[in-house]
């Protein structure tokens, strides 16, 4: 999870930088991607309406131009007309070629990466500043086809990377995770499917107006929004005030993926080295430390082939891998750490226990449902592309390397932990080693005494099952859970 959210948070906030970069823009006069500038293509077209009144009037469009028949002599208006015909000219929305002319500044492919531009790396910077900012004052500043559509809801869920565990841990002790649970992952589920329903009647529109197929009219991944939204945005009466809302609510939604991801990466550090870390100076300056990390690895997606970058980054930093830390989390909590004791926990923080049917999803349905995934994914890989464009070999090669970062860490730990017990006690062998492991320390439990008191025992031990053990002590938790 500490990787996944690395990998996560550097490329993630390429985008929030793009955002930034759009935002600024939306305070022109006019709106950039408005109209087809000295930048744009012959076949750019911000206007349809233009091109089809041209055409309606017997007239050939061509370069941005209407000839109408007068207007020019009969073998100029030929020439033109055979230029239009042969050319065979797919046109593109002025949104989309200002994305990739003026904001990316686009080189062929991730062969030629170019140079740093230096606007969004000044928007990137202006991003982790942000970023350092809001975490500076603690987490109350973060404010309060079926393979695609699985792996959209598990990343924006985002279960298997530890931001909702991290932001989990900043709950009072009896708070009702049960009920935040289960209205976040519907809440989810409903605006995923409202926000595709949003867009994808944006892409038919403009698929429509330039008589494009929708797959040409704007490509997968990342920058989708920045082509289709900015495109719906110049439409609408005082656009520019529309644009600057629309960025804004985009940079706080960006913001508060980015605190999670990040709070988690420091947490992690902070939790791990807690005798060298202590909350204060040192906790700023490691902050200071991963935001400045952050930055200088997200500098080649700055580059005129930072797109392929990030795309690459996209299809392989949180996929497969992401579906196998799920995976590994649901077996570590069904089969190893108890479903039996999971319940026992959720019932002492909130004096319920919830129904027996959750453990046939937490032993069954769900790592079931995430193998077949996993498997469908491994089985029927897609080769990384952009619009047209096929990434080489290579470059998948490097992909699957920044998956297996992340995955292979798994088995990694588990083996370092095993080899470390093994040598501090030779006497056991690796049978009785594992199930040692298996098995929660003394130590685990609620961190505070009060809380500890509610459960059978201060000693964990082998068998940490959560009971309560006298009335007063419930009647207690339950009066501090209203």
């Amino acid at each position: 999870m500490f990787i996944i959210s690395c990998l996560i948070a550097i490329y993630y906030n390429m985008i929030i930088a793009w955002t930034l970069y759009y935002f600024f823009a939306s305070f022109n006069t006019y709106l950039p991607w408005s109209y087809c500038g000295d930048w744009s293509s012959e076949a750019c077209l911000a206007d349809t309406s233009v091109m089809h009144n041209c055409t309606a009037h017997n007239g050939t469009w061509y370069n941005a131009t209407c000839f109408l028949p007068g207007s020019y002599n009969q073998s100029y208006l030929n020439l033109i007309n055979d230029l239009s015909n042969s050319s065979n000219i797919n046109y593109t929305s002025s949104s989309d070629e200002y994305f990739h002319k003026v904001v990316l500044d686009i080189t062929p492919g991730i062969d030629s990466i170019g140079h740093i531009k230096w606007e969004l790396a000044l928007c990137l910077l202006l991003a982790w500043i942000i970023v350092g900012v809001c975490l500076a004052k603690g987490i109350k500043s973060s404010g309060k086809v079926w393979k695609d559509a699985a792996v959209q809801i598990f990343f924006s869920l985002s279960p298997g990377w530890g931001g909702l565990i991290t932001l989990a841990s900043y709950n009072k002790f009896h708070n009702n995770c049960y009920f935040d649970a289960i209205v976040v992952s519907i809440l989810d589920c409903l605006t995923s499917v409202f926000a595709g329903l949003v867009i994808f009647s944006i892409i038919g529109y403009m698929a429509e107006e330039l008589h494009q197929s929708v797959d040409k009219v704007a490509s997968d991944g990342p920058g989708l929004a920045f082509v289709v939204y900015p495109a719906a945005v110049a439409k609408l009466p005082v656009s520019q005030l529309w644009a600057v809302l629309f960025f804004a609510m985009l940079i706080t939604l960006g913001l508060g993926t980015q605190i999670a991801t990040v709070t988690t990466v420091h947490t992690t550090l902070i939790d791990r080295f807690s005798n060298l870390i202590k909350p204060g100076r040192r906790s700023f300056l490691l902050l200071v430390a991963i935001a400045c990390v952050g930055y200088l690895c997200g500098l080649p997606f700055c580059t005129q082939g930072g797109m392929y970058v990030v795309q690459l980054f996209d299809n392989y930093a949180a996929t497969y891998s992401l579906l196998a830390t799920g995976l590994a989390e649901c077996v570590a909590l069904a089969w190893v750490y108890g479903c039996d004791r999971f319940l026992s926990d959720i019932e002492t923080m909130l004096g319920k226990r919830p129904h027996q049917i959750w453990t046939y999803s937490w032993r069954f349905i769900a790592p079931i449902s995430l193998f077949v995934i996993l498997i469908f994914t491994l089985v029927h890989p897609d080769r990384t592309s952009y619009e047209d464009y096929m990434f080489p070999i290579w470059a998948d090669g490097i992909g699957v390397l920044i998956s297996l970062m992340s995955i292979l860490a798994i088995p990694g730990v588990a083996i370092y932990m095993i080899v470390s017990a093994m040598c501090s006690d030779s006497t056991c062998g690796l049978q009785k080693t594992v199930q040692k492991l298996s098995h929660p320390t003394a130590e685990w439990g609620p961190r505070k005494k009060e809380h500890r008191m509610l459960v059978k025992g201060n000693n964990y031990g082998d068998d940490p099952v959560a009971v309560v053990t006298h009335k007063s002590q419930q009647a207690m938790m339950l009066n501090d859970f209203k």
